[in-house]
C-alpha cells in the first residue's frame, strides 16, 4: 500500500522469539539419575537429522537416561554430562551417548552412537530418582 511503513525489524525478531518458546513447549520427558530431563521437538530433530544412524534407536534414550553405564562430566562445558549406556545389538557393541545440559532445567543436547566413553570426570549424583 502506498504509504504504508514497513514493519521495524525488532517485530519480526519478537515473532521469531515467540515462535521458539511455543515450539519449547512440545517436549518429552525422561526420568534420569539427575532428576528429569526433557527432550524438546528441536533437539530431537537435530539428533535424527545429524546423526541418523540413531533414528531406530531413539527409543533408548529413556535406558540410557534411567540407567547409565556411566556418566562423565564434559571437559569442555562443565554443565554437560555425557550419559553412557552399552547395547551389544548395536552394530555388534556399541555405546549410546546422550548429553546433557544441567543448569537451570536439565535438558538433552545430543544423543549419538559411539565406541567408546570419553574422557572427562566421572559424575557421582547426589539427587535421588
Amino acid at each position: 500500500k502506498k504509504g504504508s511503513k514497513p514493519k521495524p525489524k525488532r517485530f519480526y525478531k519478537r515473532t521469531l522469539w515467540v515462535c521458539k518458546i511455543l515450539l519449547q513447549e512440545n517436549f518429552m520427558i525422561f526420568k534420569s539419575k539427575i532428576g528429569e530431563v526433557e527432550l524438546t521437538v528441536e533437539r530431537k530433530s537435530h539428533i535424527i537429522l545429524r546423526h541418523p544412524e540413531l533414528k531406530s534407536h531413539i527409543s533408548k534414550i529413556s535406558q540410557v537416561l534411567s540407567s547409565p553405564d556411566t556418566i562423565r562430566r564434559s571437559k569442555f562445558d562443565r554443565q554437560a554430562l555425557l550419559f553412557y549406556k552399552y547395547f551389544d545389538t548395536i552394530k555388534k557393541g556399541k555405546y549410546i551417548n546422550v548429553t546433557v545440559k544441567s543448569n537451570e532445567r536439565n535438558f538433552i543436547l545430543t544423543a549419538y552412537i559411539t565406541g567408546k566413553i570419553r574422557a572427562g570426570e566421572k559424575y557421582e549424583s547426589t539427587k535421588e530418582t
